[in-house]
């Protein structure tokens, strides 16, 4: 996630029994051992997933249940982005090239049924 070659990990903590959990991220430091980030990753959340949302090289997290897209502002940074058009308790969130136009479209779950929103440039 910093973009320093080594693997991170996210966990994200799902509403258990009406208490707030928060997700964290975990940076590896390349020693086998991993530091709890200050990264504001919201609470409640589910399956995570992670790819180049904004095409600017870096990695961006997208986080199911309470759905969120955190930016990768680069340097351990992640703002929350502004798109709020997710549907709430959207689950196991997918990423890909859906329309072929070369960026990373969206793909939701949310209950019976799934969403699929295309990334249009800004």
């Amino acid at each position: 996630m910093n973009g320093d070659g080594y693997v991170d990990l996210i966990i994200t903590n799902a509403d258990y029994h009406g208490v707030e959990e928060v997700n964290q991220l975990f940076i590896n430091d390349g020693k086998g051992l991993f530091e709890l980030s200050d990264t504001d990753l919201g609470t409640n959340g589910r399956t995570p997933a992670i790819a180049d949302i904004d095409s600017d090289g870096d990695l961006d997290i997208v986080i199911g249940g309470k759905p969120s897209i955190y930016v990768n502002e680069g340097n351990r940074y992640f703002s929350l982005s502004g798109v709020n058009q997710l549907p709430y308790g959207a689950e196991q969130p997918l990423l890909g090239d859906v329309d072929g136009d070369g960026d990373v479209d969206l793909m939701l779950r949310t209950g019976h049924s799934s969403r699929v929103m295309t990334n249009q440039p800004l």
